[in-house]
């Protein structure tokens, strides 16, 4: 398990209205969350919005979805998912278009073919065997 940080920043571009505010990480987010998961709501506002969670993670690929009640474009929030820290999605939204985000959390699984072709001429030995970077780039001449 690994701790991560998520934030979602979003200010109103058209909207004029009070807005219901939802994120899903891991699951979907419905379209109407805050009448179907209520549980789902981060805020309602017309404010521009700040919400950061510390989530407690498993290894491998996650996603965070967020959304505002409105529609686009006549009743558009502009929002930004950070992972992190790190800027993973950015655009428009509404109750109808969401803005996911994809993230990896722990360490890389390994693609040894692909370290095997950037090794050069060097023999990769791997457990189990030795995989010859150099017979790989033969092949792909």
């Amino acid at each position: 398990m690994t701790m991560v940080t998520i934030r979602i920043e979003a200010v109103r571009t058209t909207d004029v209205y009070v807005r219901h505010h939802g994120k899903a990480v891991d699951q979907v987010l419905n379209d109407d969350w805050w009448l179907t998961q209520p549980h789902k709501v981060i805020a309602t506002t017309r404010m521009p919005l700040v919400h950061e969670e510390t989530l407690d993670l498993p290894d491998g690929g996650h996603t965070v979805e967020y959304a505002a009640s409105g529609y686009v474009p006549d009743y558009a929030w502009h929002a930004k998912i950070f992972v992190d820290g790190e800027l993973k999605a950015e655009g428009d939204v509404g109750r109808h278009t969401h803005l996911k985000a994809d993230f990896w959390v722990g360490p890389l699984p390994v693609d040894w073919l692909t370290i095997a072709m950037f090794a050069g001429s060097a023999a990769l030995i791997v457990v189990g065997g030795v995989v010859a970077a150099q017979e790989i780039q033969k092949g792909m001449k």
